[in-house]
């Protein structure tokens, strides 16, 4: 074991670039809209586990030049890929804090590389020959007494962690009560637990269903986005107070082009109004060797894109939410750009709208 980050080999910083704030942003496009709703001009919000920085560029624009973005990475290998990409993107109301967020601030915790760019302080993936490092904690609580700073919203996704770094936030959960962003297992229900004894409402961001315990989850389901919303800040909240969705269409496989490497496309587009939508994919898919692309496109550019191999998105990213700022023809596809999978089946989707966000107001600029 090290204990220094000066021995840990990097790779060059500018070797993970996010898109320029200007260019499509496919990054966990279901938090991404979450992000453009809640993250308004002048608000503080918080990036905890900020990784290449591509969702502290999202918060950074949209909370605007009186807002501030704290952003916060543990990994020695990664953080120089998050300050090169908030240097070269121009992001001047972010401030990046090199620690790991925690239960208490000033210990010293072992982070494990992962097989990407996934560091855990739990998880050992045994990468670059079981190297480990030590990183100084903090403790939200005690940053927020520092600083003055009391957070909006906070998106939080630090590889199992964030059960420690809630327990070093009580005061903030109390006081503040700010929206949050985090990844869930229905295996590992302490946060949901946590969260909803401190008044907290939770939704799926896959299909917006409210979430009381992990028999709500969709089966297979092995992690997902949860957004926590006070219950004293529920009024009125679209996510919260979502109403059932409207079905528009349903779409049978005879209805897409089916190539043979698995390449999966509608054959005519179907068109949909403004508004936010849930398209339920159904296929199966087996296969771990191979990458692809998955999403929506439009006559106006692609919308949303997942980027992983088939069997995760067979089990994890089956309901895919967006958003249409105008009336679009659009067509969910599946292409392989790597590899390919013979146990893939498409068997169709079906699109439903949500009325509900009809009144939400977009963002003016991004």
């Amino acid at each position: 074991m090290t204990d220094t980050p000066l021995s840990i080999s990097h790779a060059a910083a500018d070797s993970f670039p996010i898109p320029k704030f200007w260019e499509p942003n496919y990054w966990e496009q279901t938090v991404q809209i979450v992000l453009r709703d809640y993250c308004r001009p002048g608000d503080i919000v918080f990036d905890v586990g900020a990784n290449a920085g591509a969702l502290t560029m999202v918060m950074s624009r949209h909370v605007g030049p009186r807002g501030v973005v704290c952003s916060f990475e543990a990994s020695p290998r990664i953080i120089n890929k998050t300050h090169h990409n908030i240097v070269s993107g121009g992001l001047t109301n972010v401030q990046l804090f090199y620690r790991a967020v925690y239960h208490t601030s000033h210990q010293l915790v072992t982070l494990f590389p992962g097989t990407h760019l996934n560091d855990s302080i739990y998880n050992d993936h045994g990468a670059e020959g079981g190297a480990s490092y030590q990183v100084e904690t903090l403790a939200l609580d005690d940053f927020v007494a520092e600083t003055g700073l009391m957070p909006k919203f906070i998106k939080m996704d630090i590889e199992g962690a964030e059960f420690d770094a809630l327990k070093g936030m009580s005061g903030i959960l109390t006081v503040g009560r700010p929206g949050l962003i985090l990844e869930q297992s229905p295996s590992d229900m302490r946060c949901h637990e946590l969260l909803l004894a401190a008044g907290y409402i939770a939704i799926d961001l896959s299909n917006y269903r409210r979430i009381n315990s992990a028999a709500d989850f969709d089966a297979g389901i092995g992690i997902c986005n949860i957004l926590f919303i006070h219950k004293d800040k529920s009024a009125g909240d679209p996510y919260v107070n979502v109403s059932e969705p409207v079905k528009v269409a349903h779409l049978p496989a005879e209805d897409f082009t089916i190539l043979a490497n698995g390449d999966v496309s509608l054959t005519t587009h179907i068109e949909l109004q403004a508004g936010r939508y849930l398209c339920k994919t159904e296929f199966k898919a087996d296969g771990t060797d191979n990458e692809i692309f998955a999403g929506i496109d439009t006559d106006r550019g692609r919308v949303m894109r997942y980027h992983t191999y088939s069997k995760l998105m067979a089990e994890t990213y089956r309901d895919w939410t967006f958003a249409l700022r105008t009336p679009c023809l659009v067509t969910p596809y599946i292409q392989f750009i790597a590899g390919s999978d013979p146990s893939f089946g498409w068997n169709g989707c079906t699109f439903y709208r949500y009325p509900s966000f009809d009144a939400v107001r977009p963002p003016v600029m991004f």
